[in-house]
């Protein structure tokens, strides 16, 4: 499921290429990370992230595994540091 920036949700198919390269165009901006082989996040709109939940501007939550939200974490701080 992919969640645009002017709103829309899309389902997507079956990609045929591994999920990584299919996103690389996105992934060049440096407020998308990829954080597992499924799941790409915009580090501009979390708001908080707990253990297993990152929240996102508007309220949204989403939850992940513990080891994903580390990796979320980590790329959030980081993205922060540098943009400050």
């Amino acid at each position: 499921v992919y969640h645009l920036t002017n709103g829309k949700t899309e389902v997507s198919t079956t990609l045929r290429v591994p999920f990584a390269e299919a996103m690389q165009e996105l992934l060049e901006n440096k407020c998308l990370k990829i954080c597992s082989q499924s799941t790409i996040v915009n580090l501009s709109h979390i708001t908080r992230i707990e253990e297993t939940q990152v929240t996102f501007s508007g309220g949204h939550d989403e939850y992940f595994s513990k080891k994903i939200c580390q990796t979320i974490r980590s790329h959030w701080m980081e993205f922060y540091k540098v943009n400050e």
